[in-house]
């Protein structure tokens, strides 16, 4: 399947896969992570900052399923073809780009339909879902995009689009402040990145092919089922929880929770720049059990310290500022960062450790130990939100990535042995 895929690509080019062109690479990677995760960011820190407690709640679970599908598509698709593609260093054809622009269309349009529904929903948007339901496909396409420029060491181009739909959302988000609604807000950031989209299909100079999509599917199916299966053990658990706590305790409280993952936003941030750039890196090196382990014990250092600045961060904030900027929620929602704070040095080096397991091959690995401990964690989520609230299921999520990290350890990938030679 992946020899299919790499076929496809031409014209082999030294500068990028040179010293200087991977560190440039990595840092573009990381600077597009800020500006694309400050999108996403700013939505619920908005409604947190503009609307009530019970406003900014329901919205707040409308966006776990945003979210959700967001990831589930990146993960099943864009983060597919850039595994696929490690180790290989030239640039695909336009085909290739408009079969996966196409694929994108496809597969966020059935997902667009079903956020559009929840958005009338949750939030009464009335006829505003329909062009909530439409947009969301075009937010998958400009996603998608991203892992192109990823996937052949171009990442400043993905800087592009990326900071084009902060600034259209930031824009909208200072003109409407004073009368902001759950729908004004959702619609001003998926139409916003629904323009980022058209500009990222102009840079790729490729329109997307949905007659295409069947073809890529049979290719990525098998590798793609396994990554999707990840994510949703690992990426969607957060968001099932938000979910969790607001339908099962109460709307008001997913709004703390919501904060509190927004705020350790950073942390995820710095782990993924660096694990979308290496990932290539390590595919390459998957011959090399010291350069493997190099990257691993650096990549989770670096994670669990950018998460446990953020914690020490928002402590800092005085409590009359922070309940300002951030609304009601602040003083309950700086208190989950802690448990969630565990849970993320966790996640950090669960992340770093997936470096090596995707590199070497054995995908499933993680999945089984992640997806098992993902779907425990959900189970015990909902009696735990009735009897603890938002806080169990805080410190409940902590002990299943502490848990997670220490069976994916066990991974035969990660017997960094160096053979005598």
């Amino acid at each position: 399947m992946v020899v299919a895929v790499r076929a496809a690509w031409q014209h082999a080019s030294v500068e990028a896969t040179s010293a200087a062109g991977v560190r440039a690479h990595t840092a573009w990677s990381v600077v597009d992570q800020v500006v694309s995760s400050a999108s996403n960011a700013l939505l619920p820190l908005a409604a947190l900052s503009l609307l009530s407690a019970d406003a900014a709640g329901r919205l707040s679970v409308l966006l776990s399923f945003v979210f959700f599908a967001l990831g589930v598509c990146r993960s099943v698709l864009g983060e597919t073809f850039l595994l696929a593609l490690a180790g290989t260093t030239g640039r695909p054809s336009r085909a290739v780009h408009r079969d996966m622009l196409g694929t994108a269309l496809a597969l966020g349009s059935p997902f667009g339909v079903g956020i559009g529904i929840l958005s009338a929903a949750l939030v009464h948007s009335g006829w505003w879902s329909i062009a909530v339901g439409a947009g969301f496909g075009a937010v998958v396409v400009q996603d998608t995009a991203r892992y192109a420029f990823f996937a052949h060491l171009e990442a400043r181009r993905a800087v592009v689009s990326d900071a084009l739909w902060l600034a259209l959302f930031l824009g909208w988000v200072a003109a409407i402040h004073s009368t902001a609604t759950p729908t004004s807000l959702l619609v001003a950031w998926v139409l916003a990145g629904g323009v980022a989209g058209a500009i990222a299909v102009r840079q790729l100079r490729a329109a997307p092919r949905v007659l295409g999509a069947a073809g890529v599917a049979r290719r990525l199916a098998r590798l793609g089922a396994k990554i999707g299966a990840e994510f949703i053990a690992v990426s969607g658990l957060p968001q099932a929880l938000i979910a969790v706590v607001g339908l099962s305790a109460s709307l008001a409280g997913a709004g703390p929770y919501r904060l509190a993952t927004t705020v350790l936003t950073p942390a995820g941030v710095v782990v993924t720049g660096v694990v979308t750039a290496l990932q290539p890196v390590c595919v390459r090196f998957s011959d090399r059990p010291d350069r493997l382990r190099s990257y691993f014990l650096w990549a989770a250092a670096l994670g669990s310290a950018a998460v446990v600045a953020c914690v020490v961060a928002v402590w800092l904030v005085p409590r009359g500022l922070g309940t300002r900027v951030l609304g009601v929620s602040f003083d309950a929602g700086r208190r989950l960062c802690v448990p969630l704070g565990v849970a993320g040095v966790a996640q950090s080096a669960s992340a770093a450790a997936n470096l090596v397991v995707r590199a070497r091959g054995r995908v499933m690995d993680a999945v089984r130990v992640r997806f098992g401990f993902g779907l425990a964690c959900l189970a015990v989520s909902v009696p735990a939100a009735h009897r603890w609230g938002g806080t169990g299921v805080a410190w409940l999520y902590a002990a299943c990535s502490v848990a997670a990290f220490g069976g994916l350890l066990l991974s035969p990938a990660l017997r960094f042995r160096v053979s005598a030679r």
